[in-house]
């Protein structure tokens, strides 16, 4: 009788961590206004959401930040390092994040513009350039099961950046927690290094 009960939470463990979580996420850019939207489910029953906005008064507009950004003259060796440690990490993250992972849904529409048209034409050629390296390091890291919807609009002679990301992935609960340990390992070690610069 025992080993009968034994046998029944071990195939419950497992078919519990074989279960599959989605993770719904929608992001929105729009002038000064920002929206992200991220909803949990798991044998169909939604486990978490959550939204938040950012008005204008919380936000500035996405080119008066470039424009204000830090002067180079405060750039300083230590500073540099520590910027490349830091992308280094969010790369190593990433890479973490999206093993294991399936996403069944994946749309990216931007708009974007400046007074310059000629600068528009090169950010353009930028934005394609970054969509196109983030689905291919997607489509290599994790099991994309769909076609990508992505779409760039340049709007010339004015100053525009809309954007919106709307994507769904699922992950292997098993999977998701050890990940999230991998996550806190690397997340620590960055914290050291930080501490020690």
């Amino acid at each position: 009788m025992l080993w009968l009960v034994l046998c029944i939470i071990v195939i419950s463990i497992t078919v519990f961590l074989s279960s599959r979580v989605y993770v719904t996420c929608t992001y929105r850019y729009s002038s000064s206004k920002q929206f992200f939207n991220i909803k949990i489910h798991m044998f169909k029953l939604r486990l978490y959401e959550k939204t938040t906005e950012m008005n204008p008064t919380e936000t500035k507009d996405f080119w008066t930040r470039i424009e204000k950004m830090g002067a180079w003259s405060n750039v300083t060796r230590k500073k540099i390092r520590l910027t490349f440690h830091l992308v280094r990490n969010v790369k190593d993250m990433m890479k973490i994040i999206l093993q294991s992972m399936s996403v069944h849904e994946m749309r990216w529409h931007t708009a974007i513009g400046m007074k310059d048209a000629s600068l528009t034409g090169v950010m353009t050629g930028v934005a394609w350039t970054v969509k196109g390296m983030t689905v291919g390091t997607i489509d290599h890291v994790s099991d994309l099961k769909c076609i990508p919807d992505i779409s760039i609009v340049p709007h010339f002679q004015q100053s525009v950046i809309q954007s919106e990301i709307n994507c769904m992935i699922s992950i292997k609960l098993g999977n998701a927690i050890y990940r999230a340990f991998q996550l806190m390992q690397k997340l620590s070690s960055q914290k050291k290094y930080i501490h020690d610069v």
